[in-house]
């Protein structure tokens, strides 16, 4: 999260977005549902989505300067 924003790798976060969300539905369709699993990968997408975010805003007021 300290990483400065214009040294984030965005196919790298877009990786790391799709694997959290491919294995958090995928430990709802287990049985017996994995909800450790579930929750990890929940977290990892939304941390991707936010590095992702901070990418696309740091691009934008790049464009704007």
């Amino acid at each position: 999260m300290q990483r400065p924003a214009e040294k984030i790798s965005t196919p790298q976060q877009c990786a790391v977005t799709l694997t959290g969300l491919i294995w958090t539905r995928y430990s709802t369709q287990i049985r017996p549902v994995n909800y450790n699993l579930m929750t990890v990968n929940a977290f990892m997408a939304v941390t991707g989505l936010y590095q992702l975010s901070r990418k696309f805003k740091h691009e934008m007021a790049k464009k704007e300067a």
